[in-house]
């Protein structure tokens, strides 16, 4: 499969992953890359990647837990086409799938209620009436929440996740308070955030946030990521990202939740 002149084929991995996008359209950026190298710690059965747009989340993930099925759900239907060739691509057949379709609808799916225990969200970072007016209809709608707000969009992960199952989220780090606020009232629990910063000395642009449907434990304040050395030089634990190690480097100090395929202790929390 080659892409169109309406698309483009981008890699990670140094190469090992081609990942095809629209040209003009809604692209993938670097929040995408940091939540998929946010699960390395940990052995899923069954992941979600929710709000998939190109699937690039799901991707990463899958590829470091080969033994994991992989499901993805995405509203637009070009950008669902292209996440299904991009599983294709990256040779995930088999124990993939992309679903077409509103993810506040998952009740449509029986089969994933309550049946993943990793679960990916990247949501529209915007309500539909604040930020730049975008004219290209599927980068507004992938950037606002026109299919279904935050809080609605995180009950929806929340009835596919198992008991004991993590939702790990990316948002604007300004706006942490509604993103716990809505965490809880789906019924999860904020157990861990880490900002990240475009530079040290930068206050945080994004937070990386694990809920999970179990634990009593406070939230876990992690060691910040900072994207940039200097301006046009990636830090060493980006370019590790970039490069498809990043798995093991970021998450090296991260514990499995319960639950997860190399977790010894069925009975604690994370």
């Amino acid at each position: 499969m080659t892409p169109d002149d309406a698309t483009t084929l981008d890699s990670l991995a140094r190469g090992l992953l081609l990942l095809e996008q629209p040209r003009n359209g809604y692209r993938f950026g670097i929040d995408a890359v940091l939540l998929g190298s946010s699960c390395g710690g940990h052995a899923p059965r069954r992941i979600l990647d929710a709000c998939c747009g190109v699937a690039v989340i799901g991707v990463q993930v899958a590829r470091h837990h080969p033994d994991a099925d992989l499901v993805g759900v995405e509203i637009q239907p070009a950008l669902a086409a292209l996440a299904q060739r991009n599983l294709s691509r990256c040779q995930l057949e088999g124990r993939s799938e992309v679903l077409l379709g509103d993810l506040r609808k998952l009740d449509r799916h029986p089969a994933l209620l309550g049946r993943c225990d990793l679960v990916l969200l990247n949501p529209p970072f915007f309500p539909p009436k604040v930020g730049a007016q975008d004219t290209d209809n599927q980068r507004f709608a992938a950037r606002h929440e026109v299919n279904g707000d935050l809080e609605a969009l995180i009950s929806a992960c929340r009835s596919a996740m198992t008991p004991r199952a993590c939702l790990k989220i990316i948002y604007p780090a300004a706006h942490l308070s509604r993103l716990i606020a809505c965490v809880e009232r789906a019924g999860l629990k904020a157990a861990r955030a880490t900002t990240v910063h475009s530079f040290v000395d930068k206050k945080a642009s994004l937070v990386l946030l694990d809920a999970l449907n179990h634990g009593r434990r406070e939230l876990n304040i992690s060691p910040p990521l900072i994207i940039f050395e200097q301006a046009g030089v990636y830090s060493p634990e980006v370019n590790a990202m970039l490069d498809g190690d990043q798995l093991c480097l970021w998450t090296r100090d991260l514990t499995p939740w319960p639950g997860s395929r190399n977790s010894d202790d069925q009975g604690s929390t994370t």
